[in-house]
């Protein structure tokens, strides 16, 4: 059975080192997410009021950590494929990712309202001074959703490989958009 683009290019000792720069620059943030939400729902839960800006850090924070989970998941399913529930380490992955993507468009937009008001041609100076850190912040997005496509893709052919049936990912995707609706109703319930 053949590789994906995604699952080769993530196999790569590059991104690999590539990864160990994003794993130790976005799990302190991370951690710091964490930390941050639980106060801010014991805060919300002791004034009876929730902002919209503390629920977007408490869900990114969650899909954070459900992200990690299905990465550490992924990484002991293919060492030890036996007894592994590939619907609930796609699920954690997909989370993850989806997460990811969020969070790295929510630094990007402070790059792309920025782009237009530079004076004149934009220089790669003046490109890179103007995304500053946050850049950085979705080079390490970019990096993990690379790395949770390519794992949703080793799992998906291990997983042919092993049981000698391709993998149906309908009802993986048909769970995720339950979910996905079902915290969209919760945040509008909340914030309404």
């Amino acid at each position: 059975m053949g590789r994906h683009l995604i699952e080769r290019w993530t196999d790569t000792t590059t991104f690999g080192v590539a990864l160990a720069l994003a794993v130790a620059l976005a799990l302190p943030v991370l951690a710091l997410g964490v930390i941050v939400s639980v106060a801010m729902i014991g805060t919300a839960l002791f004034e009876q009021r929730v902002e919209a800006f503390g629920m977007v850090v408490v869900v990114l924070s969650v899909g954070g950590v459900i992200g990690v989970i299905g990465w550490a998941r992924a990484r002991q399913g293919i060492s030890r494929p036996e007894g592994h529930n590939v619907t609930a380490t796609l699920l954690c992955l997909l989370v993850g990712t989806a997460t990811a993507l969020a969070a790295g468009a929510f630094a990007a937009a402070p790059i792309a309202v920025s782009l237009p008001q530079l004076p004149g041609p934009a220089p790669a100076a003046w490109l890179a001074a103007a995304a500053g850190p946050a850049a950085l912040f979705v080079a390490v997005h970019v990096v993990w959703v690379l790395a949770g496509v390519g794992w949703m893709q080793r799992l998906m052919r291990r997983y042919a490989e092993h049981t000698g049936r391709a993998f149906d990912g309908i009802p993986v995707v048909l769970l995720c958009v339950a979910i996905t609706l079902a915290a969209a109703a919760a945040l509008l319930t909340l914030l309404s």
